[in-house]
């Protein structure tokens, strides 16, 4: 009985992964888009290869398996969710993540 709980919360915190990687990646675009000389060319990119990883890791991860699917893309909303209406606490993490590369 634990086997798929076990599964689940695993595809579950992969979707959350993805999503960091994602919404990570979406941040850093919108930065990056007012020193760029071709946002729009810079933004489309940005969506494809970002939409590329997170389909790809969900389809490696879950093997194909639609209730596994479902888990990934159920932490991967779980994660949009909390870092947006999330009291604020884990927006501030994200962004100082990823803006400690500018500091240096």
């Amino acid at each position: 009985m634990e086997e798929p709980f076990v599964k689940f919360s695993a595809m579950a915190a992969v979707g959350m992964i993805l999503g960091v990687v994602f919404f990570g990646g979406l941040w850093m675009t919108v930065r990056q888009m007012t020193f760029s000389r071709r946002p729009g060319l810079l933004f489309v990119a940005s969506v494809a290869v970002r939409t590329f990883i997170v389909l790809a890791g969900i389809w490696y991860f879950a093997a194909g398996d639609a209730a596994s699917m479902a888990a990934c893309l159920a932490g991967f909303v779980g994660l949009r969710l909390l870092a947006t209406h999330g009291g604020g606490i884990l927006s501030d993490k994200l962004a100082a993540f990823f803006s400690r590369k500018e500091t240096s």
